[in-house]
């Protein structure tokens, strides 16, 4: 069975993804406050405990500058609001599948 542990910023997702072990990815938005997404990957990548753990952008900013910042900063996935929920499942288990390979 799979949990799933909310954050209300990034700061805070940080702190969460540091004491929890086993988080298998996380879904985030661009904007956020205190800390956004891409600060965010920023400090999750340099981190080696946790710098493995895939990340979904999922946002309303629906632009290439955006997207190309997003992926070259080690988001595994960069999905635009409002986004179909089929399509944010498949995208879930295709990256918590090919983890586990």
């Amino acid at each position: 069975s799979q949990t799933v542990i909310q954050a209300e910023n990034g700061l805070n997702a940080l702190e969460k993804l540091q004491k929890s072990q086993d988080v298998s990815l996380v879904v985030c938005d661009l904007e956020m406050p205190m800390m956004n997404g891409f600060q965010f990957l920023k400090a999750l990548r340099q981190n080696p405990n946790i710098r493995d753990t895939p990340v979904i952008i999922l946002t309303s900013r629906d632009s290439d500058k955006h997207r190309k910042l997003a992926l070259q900063l080690g988001a595994s996935a960069y999905l635009i609001k409002p986004c179909d929920e089929q399509e944010l499942f498949d995208t879930i288990k295709s990256i918590i599948g090919s983890k586990s390979c």
